[in-house]
């Protein structure tokens, strides 16, 4: 398998080397943000110091800019380079750096948001989802001689982030099934299930719902799919993968009903999926969800699929970005050669 990453980056196809390559902003899915993981990854991989040379390029072009991010947001704004930069730190890809120190900024924009904002998006990119990642990444931080009071704050800020979610699973219409929904309720399961000792009864509460709504529009969404053909091929992918993501949640608690629920799920959806796409946004899509089940389900069948995405996706030009780009391609290459790297990762498969 290292030969099927090798050769992508030697073609430069992928990660081309020059200056104007880069991503335009400093974001996580679109801009450099999202591109850290990926080189310091491949760094770590490889052995190469030209990916961990870029990755430090990068870094620095964020510590310039980060004063003129305004958006909070986890997908382009400050909630997810904040992330990320505490996501390097602890997978040991950063070393000696203080994320109590560089992110004091950022905790202390984001906690006013969450203390007197009033959001009312709760996605993971845009909303409440991502600013209880940020959260929950910092309350995981493991710097020298912190003090009581910043984990006080973060822990406030969780409590406050997953009572929103609560409540907005309380008030949620599964009538509509949209994909939207499906793409919430699968982020919501993953995110939710990494909170583990902070307002538990909150937390177990929207687990046991959200478990309880995933089967609900997974049921819609097989029906829907066999008596509608004609339906949007977006659907289907966001159905398979809040399938996955059941499946992922009920792992993490090691609930066998949940797990073996999911399988069921995910067989069935695979077998409606479409055939032949040709649709790049789609594609990408299609290579989350293998890259997951190449992790979780290591069936033949999903990794030979997962190798004919990549090759299909870097074949074509790709933009240098973690979401849609060259990052997702060259993360699925990296599980592809070992597939017990997506359970640490999951998070960036978006």
């Amino acid at each position: 398998m290292l030969s099927i990453l090798s050769g992508l980056l030697l073609t430069e196809t992928l990660l081309p080397a020059q200056k104007n390559a880069e991503p335009a902003g400093l974001g996580l899915l679109n801009g450099r943000a999202g591109m850290l993981p990926v080189y310091y990854l491949l760094h770590k991989q490889t052995g190469n110091a030209q990916y961990k040379m870029t990755g430090e390029q990068l870094l620095e072009c964020i510590g310039e800019h980060i004063s003129s991010v305004q958006n909070n947001t986890f997908g382009d704004g400050l909630a997810g380079i904040g992330w990320t930069i505490e996501w390097l730190v602890q997978h040991k890809l950063l070393e000696g750096v203080n994320t109590d120190e560089v992110l004091e900024d950022v905790d202390d924009f984001l906690y006013r948001e969450v203390i007197y904002g009033n959001e009312s998006d709760i996605s993971l990119c845009n909303g409440t989802m991502g600013k209880l990642a940020y959260f929950l990444r910092r309350e995981w931080s493991k710097n020298p001689g912190t003090n009581r009071f910043k984990h006080i704050c973060h822990q406030e800020c969780i409590v406050l982030l997953t009572d929103a979610l609560a409540d907005w699973l309380d008030d949620l219409n599964l009538s509509a099934a949209r994909e939207s929904q499906l793409r919430d309720i699968a982020d919501l399961l993953v995110g939710i299930t990494s909170v583990t000792d902070i307002n538990q009864l909150t937390v177990e509460a929207i687990l046991y719902k959200a478990a309880s709504y995933t089967e609900q529009l997974l049921n819609a969404a097989i029906h829907r799919l066999q008596t509608e053909p004609d339906t949007e091929n977006a659907y289907v992918y966001q159905a398979m993968r809040l399938g996955v993501c059941y499946l992922i949640a009920g792992k993490k608690h090691q609930l066998q009903h949940w797990q073996l629920q999911a399988m069921q799920y995910v067989h069935k959806l695979q077998a409606l999926l479409p055939g032949d796409e040709t649709d790049d946004e789609l594609l990408f899509q299609r290579l989350t969800i293998y890259s997951l089940l190449h992790a979780y389900i290591p069936e033949p069948g999903n990794s030979d699929h997962l190798l004919q995405l990549i090759q299909a996706l870097a074949a074509r030009k790709q933009p240098c970005r973690l979401k849609n780009g060259a990052g997702a391609v060259v993360m699925a290459a990296l599980v592809l050669q070992d597939a017990s790297l997506a359970q640490n990762w999951h998070e960036l498969f978006f």
